[in-house]
């Protein structure tokens, strides 16, 4: 299999793969954001309902989009490294 996006021709890393899988959103967009490996910001997550996880590694392109969410920041960090994301520092991170 294949695992490059048609419109981006970058690979998808395993994790982004299984990732895809089992999101909730919209696999298009997910594919879309993972396969153009774009920048993210690490932030506190705005949902405080019980049994969510307090880190998300949103698009810098557009932060109320959450790609997944974490228990600490330095897990989101390598998650967001294992998907193949680019997480990078900024007005918007929470670092």
């Amino acid at each position: 299999m294949d695992n490059r996006n048609k419109n981006h021709g970058h690979c998808l890393t395993p994790a982004a793969l299984e990732h895809i899988k089992h999101s909730r959103h919209d696999s298009a967009v997910m594919r879309d954001l993972l396969s153009r490996r774009v920048d993210v910001f690490i932030v506190r997550n705005r949902d405080n309902s019980p049994g969510v996880h307090q880190y998300a590694i949103v698009p810098k392109e557009n932060t109320s989009f959450y790609i997944d969410c974490c228990e600490t920041a330095c897990l989101a960090v390598d998650r967001a490294i294992s998907l193949g994301l680019r997480v990078v520092l900024g007005q918007g991170s929470q670092l």
